[in-house]
């Protein structure tokens, strides 16, 4: 209830004491003097029932204390009610009486009396909006709201400031339910209440129309937050129009009296200036600037700060300023802050008025000083500007920063990470919280900085945006040690830099504070995930799901889906063909009966497609707010360095059209990819033109000539300057779906191409946003008598990469080449890295160095090829790769599929594995020898599904796979030599120990059982039904699996008996997974491998065939680069085409067939069956074939490096021209053909 604790009389009530009618002795309770002192005990009674006056006895005991205020005894009705009547006796028209009376009434629960005594008061002032407010409140009490919202109103319209009558009607507005969506009922009254108050008080240009009361600025600044959250909630994806009640928050407060004229802007500024100060990095220009106007800003601290008004200063220079601060791109510089320093803002910023808001303070009536208000306001209004700079901020860096330029900073610079940076750290130091911390952390730790600035103990750490993020975000956790999103956000940073165990424990105490937090159980199951521990992570990807049933997190049903995947469990998984689905319990269904059952394969898919499609809008409107489409084309002209044909010229004209008229699909542009493929593609013209102006067409030099990076001028940095990130680009955002799971989903091409990409995206972004890079592109390397290849890889060790490629770097012709491996992961000591090790010829053990330590030795190395052994793979650094360090750089082995990356030249690979079709190139149109074309490269996002490979396809004869087998496995590696001369003689004892192995692994089998046998570790759901189906037409046979990973044999044996049937299942086998020549050894006893269709064995199929054990592989899809890796292999053998089928039903007929045929053959002599003729072959000719030549893959692959940096000489990094290779139909530079001659 309000009240007036004014005593001051009301119009027209007597001035004189009352005097008793039969007496002549005055009243004495009837003169002003006694009124007031009564009126004033009155008041504090009301305030404190039961605390007595000092010197006077207490009139209640203890238990009294606890009486309801509606209680007889309580001294509101034995004391105040008497007294209070009385004295309305005796001064009827004395409106604070009147109105404590009726507040009393309202207290002890009678609300009519109460109504009656406000009542009263408007009969003698009409507009005394307490009593108009309090009859609202009355009507509240007894339960009519729509009667009580009218007089609360009615109190509104006359005083627009009376706030308990405001935040009464928003009380009834945001009741029963809060308003979180334009559809609430009642989201527009709550809208008009805010505008009605805000347009009374406040002009649209800041300034206040009438006087407030400083103590009452907090509750006008907080009006501004509530507008700024109802428009926000009705604009989910945008809505500039919070972000300006957010910053009205702010302007208002920062005038004295109100009148100042100050914005948002002002303040940013300032604290602009404030941040370079605390870091002692002022530039020249903004000190000059600030000398001119009498103001000293190097350093301010606490002993100079009060003598600096910054927010008068800003404003008086403010066109300067934003000239040297932000220069003509409006692009503030990203300042590091520790938070000791960020919690000094305030204080310097505003020292004129000790740290307060000058609209809290007044000035003095003399000497021109202020006068502050209590802590307590300070306090408030500092905690609502602070939630009005976090509101700013976080829709900044949720929803991007499109549309805001306009209207909230007044087109005068842009929104930036950098902006983002500098209105978190205002938030922390006006109130510190643990949402600011977390959301500090979060861009600290996410965002791509440019133009950077810090304190020199933070530029000597390599990874001080994350240094610094992980310090908020253990501030945070001091002032709320269990507060879950810190905690999981904590725990993603240290798990990024390699500490997993540290992760777990921190996902695993957020999860203690909130159970059902989907985003700290989904990180917890990832996390176990990617150790190994996957059955560990099933339950809390479960259990994320759950906690969001109605929408689940992306990442928990990807997670999940993987997991489930990699186990072998598809209950649940759905769609497994044209008529058949699993459900929920695993069972096989027809889907003609399909009842609601989880489909995770579809529900994959389409979360993919959605993510996708959303990524699109982050960047929305980028082209444009970075320049016209003149400047873009004067920036590319520019760049280029050379006349460009009219033609080319419009359609590069035609091309960024798109991005300025609007169309229908203008919603699904990814803008932020478009102009990532502008500066990938000019950072390769800009290397080959400084390349081609220091050396012409040169290939190769007869001497060692003086390099590049030894001599760069300023010269060079301005005419190869390096394209920027632009700072107001936001960082792309990656779907649930990562590359190397592309392998086991049914994808398109389209989809598989747009994950790759998207991963290159961000990982291009971060990498060409590091503050390290020079102004410059990488100088190129100088042609050289050899060429510089080096290899880059983290599986120099015990890995089937190193198990594969141990041999290439010795066999490497030394005359021609100088051979460089980097290895980005310390030595396991295994054989293999000592191997590659003193083989090669310039080893270098980077493991601990810097991204930026690699690529200057890179550089220093004179690399002309750069070859990328991992991919998306674990532990790879393809960040080396994406900064743009070498002429060329290429994709082998480690990654069976299309990088989608500009930083990427060259697939190594062969026409099966990527059929030519497959190829951006297959339309090719080429008719001349070409020229220059300004397309800038592939067009990831084309909507286009017939083609998935940016890169350009670098073809080897026979398979891209190289093989070891022949130098690390000379035999079988059961005691007998593989003597070719001798190959009848020992055959028969070959077959004996054969025997013996089978039996001594399957003690139960017969001589004619068939072993079937696969040792992958991903196999589908539907590959397994196949198997089955081939267990039951050869009732002889065995299915011999590996327990890979020992959590898939459950798995796999249930879903055998359930679909199979007791019999089927008994027949499947599983053995440990052995070490590598063991592993060779025990794959002789196999009949025939029965290959993986969605990923086909890689490492695994060149072993069993070197085992000398035929193979039945099918190559599922074109764009799969790993469903095909299988036919690559069998095709070199020169047996591919007795083990190739091209279908599901050829597949499993083969199978059966050779199964069939065999035990046929067992017991009649000289008959021998098509697969022991074929396992015969494939064993004879294991040293001949091409697959197991390392030396002649490697003179292969030696001559499409020679070609592939002709071709780079050429201009072919971004030049169209014909080879030559006119026998080929695809006869472009985007293909290299090599002949194999031997």
């Amino acid at each position: 209830m309000g009240r007036s604790e004014s005593q001051t009389e009301a119009s027209g009530s007597a001035s004189n004491p009352v005097r008793a009618s039969n007496q002549g002795t005055p009243n004495p309770f009837a003169s002003t003097l006694a009124r007031d002192a009564l009126l004033a005990y009155a008041h504090r009674v009301f305030k404190y029932p039961f605390q007595p006056l000092p010197l006077v006895a207490p009139i209640l005991n203890v238990a009294q204390k606890n009486l309801p205020s509606t209680s007889p005894s309580h001294p509101y009705s034995s004391q105040l009610l008497p007294l209070l009547r009385g004295m309305k006796k005796l001064h009827p028209n004395h409106l604070p009486v009147l109105l404590l009376l009726g507040c009393v009434y309202h207290a002890v629960g009678d609300y009519e009396a109460s109504i009656v005594e406000h009542n009263d008061i408007l009969t003698i002032d009409s507009s005394f909006v307490e009593a108009i407010s309090n009859i609202g409140t009355n009507f509240q009490a007894l339960g009519r709201l729509k009667d009580a919202e009218v007089w609360w109103w009615k109190a509104i319209r006359i005083r627009p400031s009376f706030w308990d009558a405001v935040y009464n009607v928003l009380s009834v507005y945001f009741s029963p339910s809060p308003i979180t969506s334009e559809d609430h009922p009642k989201a527009r009254d709550a809208m008009h209440l805010c505008e009605f108050v805000q347009s009374e008080i406040v002009g649209y240009d800041g300034k206040l129309k009438c006087a407030i009361p400083p103590s009452d600025i907090p509750r006008l600044q907080n009006i501004f937050c509530i507008s700024g959250n109802l428009r926000a909630s009705f604009h989910p994806n945008f809505g500039e129009e919070c972000l300006r009640d957010y910053g009205m928050a702010i302007s208002i407060v920062l005038s004295i009296d109100g009148h100042g004229g100050y914005s948002i802007r002002h303040l940013i500024l300032a604290a602009c200036i404030t941040g370079l100060s605390l870091c002692d990095a002022i530039p020249q220009d903004l000190n000059e600037l600030a000398n001119g106007q009498g103001v000293s800003l190097s350093p301010i601290d606490k002993d100079n700060a009060a003598d600096t008004d910054l927010i008068s200063f800003v404003k008086n220079t403010e066109l300067d300023l934003l000239r040297v601060l932000c220069g003509p791109a409006k692009l503030l510089p990203a300042i590091f802050l520790s938070p000791e320093q960020a919690s000094r803002m305030v204080s310097i910023i505003l020292a004129p008025s000790k740290g307060f808001f000058p609209a809290l303070c007044e000035k003095t009536q003399h000497g021109g000083g202020v006068m502050i208000p209590s802590v307590s306001v300070k306090d408030e209004s500092s905690r609502v500007a602070s939630f009005a700079l976090l509101g700013i901020a976080k829709r900044l860096q949720e929803n991007g920063a499109k549309g805001t330029r306009d209207s909230l900073f007044d087109g005068v610079f842009q929104p930036s990470p950098s902006l983002m940076l500098l209105l978190y750290y205002l938030t922390y130091a006006f109130s510190p919280s643990t949402s600011t911390c977390n959301n500090l952390g979060i861009l600290l730790s996410t965002a791509p900085w440019t133009n950077s600035v810090s304190s020199k103990s933070f530029n000597a750490k390599n990874n001080f945006p994350q240094d610094l993020a992980r310090t908020f975000y253990e501030i945070g956790l001091q002032m709320e040690e269990q507060n879950p999103h810190i905690l999981v956000n904590l725990g993603s940073l240290i798990r990024e830099s390699g500490d997993s165990d540290g992760a777990i424990k921190l996902y695993v105490r957020a999860i203690q504070a909130k159970p059902d937090f989907d985003v700290a159980l989904t990180n917890l199951a990832n996390a176990f995930k990617d150790m190994g521990r996957v059955s560990e992570s099933i339950p809390y990807f479960r259990r994320a799901i759950e906690a969001k049933s109605a929408s689940p997190l992306a990442e928990a049903t990807s997670g999940l889906t993987h997991a489930l995947a990699s186990i072998c469990d598809w209950r649940g998984f759905g769609t497994l063909n044209a008529t058949q689905f699993i459900d929920n319990s695993g069972h096989l269904r027809q889907t003609s009966v399909r009842e609601s059952h989880e489909n995770w394969t579809d529900k994959i898919v389409s979360i993919t497609s959605d993510q996708l499609q959303l990524s699109c809008r982050l960047n929305r409107g980028l082209v444009g707010n970075i320049g016209t489409k003149q400047e873009w084309m004067g920036w590319i002209q520019g760049a280029l360095g050379f006349s460009v044909s009219p033609t080319e010229i419009q359609k590069c004209s035609a091309m960024l059209d798109e991005y300025y008229e609007p169309s229908p699909d203008s919603g699904s542009r990814n803008e932020g990819a478009f102009v990532l493929r502008i500066i990938e593609w000019l950072l390769k013209v800009l290397q080959w033109r400084w390349f081609s102006d220091a050396y012409g067409q040169l290939v190769r030099s007869t001497t060692a000539l003086e390099p590049q990076y030894k001599g760069i001028t300023a010269v060079h940095a301005t005419k190869y300057r390096r394209p920027q990130i632009p700072a107001t680009m936001l960082l792309q955002s990656t779907v649930s779906v990562l590359p190397f799971h592309t392998f086991i989903y049914p994808l398109d091409a389209r989809l598989t191409r747009l994950i790759a990409h998207r991963s290159a995206l961000r990982l291009s972004h971060t990498a060409l946003a590091s503050h390290w890079l020079p102004e410059h592109v990488f100088p190129p390397p100088a042609p050289q008598p050899r060429l510089n290849v080096g290899y880059i890889s983290s599986d120099y060790t015990d890995h089937p990469t190193a198990h594969l490629m141990q041999s290439v770097f010795g066999f490497h012709n030394r005359e021609r080449f100088h051979i460089y491996a980097y290895a980005i992961t310390a030595s396991d000591g295994s054989i293999y890295h000592k191997k590659i090790e003193s083989d090669t010829e310039s080893f270098r053990d980077v493991s601990s160095w810097s991204t930026q330590e690699v690529v200057e030795q890179i550089i220093r190395d004179e690399i002309h090829i750069l070859v990328n052994l991992n991919g998306y793979t674990k532990d790879a650094r393809n960040d080396i790769f994406a900064v743009r360090a070498c002429p060329v750089q290429m994709s082998l082995l480690g990654f069976a599929s299309t990088l989608g990356a500009g930083w990427c030249d060259y697939l190594v690979c062969d026409p099966v594995v990527c059929p030519p079709e497959m190829h951006r190139c297959q339309n090719c149109d080429l008719q001349d020898e070409g020229g220059l074309r300004l397309d800038f490269g592939s067009d990831f996002e084309s909507p286009d599904d017939s083609w998935i490979y940016s890169e350009k396809l670098l073809y080897l004869p026979h398979s891209y796979l190289v093989t070891d087998h022949r130098h690390s496995f000379e035999n079988l590696g059961f005691g007998s030599s593989m003597n070719l001369s001798d190959f009848e003689e020992n055959w028969a004892q070959w077959e004996q120990e054969r025997e013996r192995l089978r039996l001594s692994l399957f003690e139960d089998i017969s001589q004619d059982t068939i072993i079937f046998a696969n040792f992958n570790q991903v196999i589908s759901e539907s590959i397994f039904v196949t198997w089955l189906k081939i267990l039951k037409r050869v009732p002889s046979s065995i299915l011999w699996l590996l327990r890979f990973p020992a959590e898939g044999e459950q798995h796999l044996l249930r879903t055998a008996r359930d679909w199979g049937g007791p019999e089927i299942a008994e027949r499947l086998r599983f053995t440990d997974v052995a070490d590598k020549t063991e592993h060779i050894r025990r794959s002789f006893a196999a009949d025939l491998f029965l290959d993986t269709t969605e990923c086909n064995a890689h490492t695994t199929a060149v072993d069993i065939l070197w085992a000398g054990v035929p193979m039945i592989t099918w190559s599922k899809y074109k764009h799969k680069m790993c469903s095909r890796v299988g036919a690559s292999a069998a095709y070199a053998t020169g047996f591919g085409a007795q083990m190739v089928t091209d279908s599901s039903e050829s597949y499993e007929n083969r199978a059966v067939s050779l199964a069939e045929g065999k035990i046929a053959a067992i017991g009649k002599e000289g008959v021998l069956s098509e697969l022991d003729t074929l396992r015969r072959g494939l064993c004879r000719s294991r040293t001949d074939m091409p697959l197991f030549d390392t030396e002649r893959w490697t003179r292969n692959l030696e001559k499409g490096y020679e070609r592939a940096w002709e071709i780079w000489v050429r201009g072919g990094s971004f030049l169209h021209f014909k080879t030559g290779a006119l026998e080929q139909p695809y006869n472009c530079n985007g293909y290299i053909w090599v002949r194999d001659e031997e």
